[in-house]
């Protein structure tokens, strides 16, 4: 969804706080907020203020490299001196990281906001936090992996060296389709392609179907989506994942449900996150609908859902992850899934067999056949 300038503002929304008492705009009030952490609760007296720096070598210039911008130019990344704050950011940031990985900036930056490391969500705070870690992670202080970016990823044509590197391949990245033999079909669905990294470990493990609709999706890939239900017996389940906020819910709660259904199609949509319980006082940063006053459907969701909004950035990643799992098994006929398991299994030492016997040939006619040797027999030349 469209970023907001500050969910700071609300972030204690729910909170018994005296209206004399209100935080300036941007400070975010916390007050009640540590013992009311329904979810990945960050205790903030377990983060460091100012911890040990996490390698001094790395914020001192090393006078025997050469510095082109503040850059060593070998070795591990080096940069001038890092101030006490910043260190301490990227500190507390290593250890949300820890726990909550693989996770977008975003992501991180509501745990930094919830700690009290950060005073909003505002666009100067999370720039901030982005470059501090940009710098954790090319010193070395946070694994490059930790943080995901399904935006930039290039886009390859897949190519191979030899036909022995594409017979390899397949054998190792062969994968029964569990769900040929399940009773649903079913996929994951966001409007925002930032979380798929987020769930890649989910989505890897079950072989789970992800789709980003990029705000409001297409005419011809709802289209296309209606047409696939129609050729199938098998009924569609759809695991959607969103904002709470006017666009966000009126895409999964109206639009959706009702263009596959104008298109002849057949789904069931499953919010799994957020979702009400989200919105409970005190559970999850908040910030007020107002901010989405041009929302053509700012009216629609005043009406029905109140004054504030929740991005689903806001909920930590391990119980997202957690959440998608535990819907995708309550679906699963678990003794098909893993009779599927077996014969997958058989079929891929199979597989390695035709491999190595094909491989070993290949072997035999190489040392049969040296270079300069025609396969008939000696080359008299």
């Amino acid at each position: 969804m469209d970023t907001h300038k500050d969910p700071a503002r609300s972030a204690g929304a729910g909170v018994a706080v005296p209206a004399k008492e209100k935080s300036p705009r941007g400070s975010g009030d916390r007050r009640g907020l540590k013992g009311s952490l329904a979810i990945g609760e960050l205790d903030i007296s377990t983060v460091p203020a100012a911890r040990e720096p996490i390698d001094a070598e790395l914020r001192r210039p090393d006078p025997g490299l050469k510095q082109v911008g503040g850059v060593s130019m070998k070795g591990p990344t080096r940069r001038r001196g890092k101030s006490r704050e910043s260190i301490a950011l990227v500190d507390a940031a290593a250890d949300i990281l820890r726990e909550i990985q693989p996770a977008t900036v975003r992501a991180v930056c509501y745990r930094l906001f919830v700690a009290g490391l950060i005073d909003g969500m505002s666009k100067t705070n999370t720039n901030r936090v982005s470059r501090q870690l940009v710098w954790g992670r090319e010193s070395g202080a946070i694994p490059w992996e930790w943080i995901v970016d399904e935006t930039r990823e290039a886009e390859r044509a897949r190519r191979w060296s030899d036909p022995n590197a594409i017979i390899t391949a397949a054998v190792s990245a062969y994968r029964k389709d569990y769900w040929s033999a399940q009773p649903y079909w079913v996929e994951v669905w966001s409007e925002k392609g930032t979380v798929r990294g987020t769930l890649a470990p989910v989505l890897n493990d079950y072989g789970l179907t992800f789709r980003v609709m990029h705000g409001y999706g297409s005419a011809t890939a709802i289209q296309t989506i209606a047409r696939e239900t129609d050729a199938t017996l098998k009924p569609l389940c759809v695991l959607y994942v969103g904002d709470w906020d006017p666009s966000g819910l009126h895409m999964s709660v109206v639009d959706l449900p009702a263009r596959i259904q104008r298109y002849r199609g057949t789904a069931t949509m499953h919010r799994v996150a957020l979702n009400e319980a989200d919105t409970s006082p005190g559970v999850l940063p908040s910030f007020g609908a107002a901010t989405k006053a041009k929302d053509p459907r700012f009216k629609w969701f005043t009406e029905r859902y109140g004054t504030q909004c929740w991005e689903l950035d806001a909920l930590p990643p391990p119980e997202l992850r957690r959440r998608v799992q535990a819907t995708v098994e309550a679906l699963l006929d678990r003794e098909a899934w893993e009779h599927m398991r077996k014969v997958e299994a058989a079929e891929t030492e199979n597989m390695g067999e035709f491999l190595r016997t094909w491989q070993a040939t290949k072997s035999g006619q190489a040392s049969i056949c040296p270079s300069g040797t025609a396969h008939g027999g000696p080359n008299h030349g």
